[in-house]
């Protein structure tokens, strides 16, 4: 697993960095808004962000992810945490805090985010949401277009017979062969493939 640590206090930086490394994770250490921003985003599974940087706030970073983040900062009003979860933290951690604590966090909300997300490689299924993540790109699917993606890519290469797509996606009831090629047909469109 990968991680990207956005903390401007070299101290704590370097501590946390540390102590996660020694739990086998990769942790590359920002200590500033403009080093996140030069980063590539999408090679990350999860973010760990200070909201208070000498160079902006935490924020920026939070609103263009797709994956889970934690907060980790001073700041501790309920103001600060309901904008952090409403723009999607999936976790908010107040200094000063025991690098334990963090841990058992992280491994939680790596849990949680496994569950609901199933990846494909270029592509994951976010089945809560209710969406699919294309090479960054978040696409909304109906319930039907999202059966049928699941159902196509876990049987990617192979010839599947139609009735065993209309059985998987509408269950036997009001599925017809037209349905399928229409909904083919809108995922098609819908992630931009010829």
């Amino acid at each position: 697993m990968r991680f990207l640590l956005l903390e401007d206090d070299p101290l704590l930086g370097k501590r946390i960095k540390r102590f996660l490394e020694g739990e086998g994770y990769r942790v590359d250490w920002c200590p500033s808004l403009s080093c996140a921003k030069e980063k590539d985003l999408k090679g990350y599974d999860l973010f760990l962000i200070d909201l208070s940087l000498e160079d902006g706030d935490g924020r920026e970073i939070l609103k263009a992810l797709n994956k889970p983040a934690i907060i980790i900062t001073v700041r501790d009003s309920l103001l600060d945490k309901r904008e952090c979860f409403n723009l999607g933290c999936e976790d908010y951690i107040t200094k000063p805090f025991n690098p334990e604590e963090l841990l058992l966090r992280i491994r939680a909300v790596l849990k949680r985010y496994k569950r609901k997300i199933k990846d494909y490689g270029s592509i994951a299924l976010d089945f809560e949401e209710g969406k699919v993540i294309l090479e960054g790109r978040e696409v909304i699917l109906s319930e039907k277009e999202l059966k049928l993606l699941k159902a196509l890519l876990e049987r990617k290469g192979q010839v599947v017979p139609y009735w065993e797509l209309l059985e998987e996606v509408w269950g036997g009831e009001g599925g017809s062969l037209e349905n399928l090629r229409q909904y083919v047909k809108f995922l098609k469109r819908k992630l931009n493939v010829k």
